[in-house]
């Protein structure tokens, strides 16, 4: 019993990652598909929704437009950071979230 408890989570991991791997080609980003399926769950929870595979993909759907409308928005603005091999700010403009995708 033991042993199967410990592999249980892994199998429910595994599961929930196959379910939602069509989000990543749908907004053609490498999404961490476990944390938008936490992020989901979370949110049913908060709702009082039962957690089903539908409701899981519908909400995960919904959290991944959101990052992926934020990270699109983001394209293109210039931003400074701290570049510690020169010792001194530098400016970089955010690239498109699309150019890392790999299909």
């Amino acid at each position: 019993m033991n042993i199967a408890g410990k592999f249980l989570d892994l199998t429910q991991g595994l599961a929930e990652a196959a379910l939602l791997s069509r989000l990543r080609s749908k907004y053609k980003m490498n999404f961490n598909l476990e944390k938008i399926a936490t992020e989901a769950k979370e949110e049913l929870r908060e709702d009082n929704i039962p957690i089903t595979p539908s409701s899981l993909l519908n909400k995960a759907d919904d959290i991944a437009g959101r990052h992926a409308t934020g990270a699109y928005d983001m394209a293109g603005v210039e931003l400074t950071r701290w570049n510690s091999n020169k010792k001194e700010y530098e400016s970089y403009i955010v690239p498109s979230p699309s150019s890392y995708f790999i299909r």
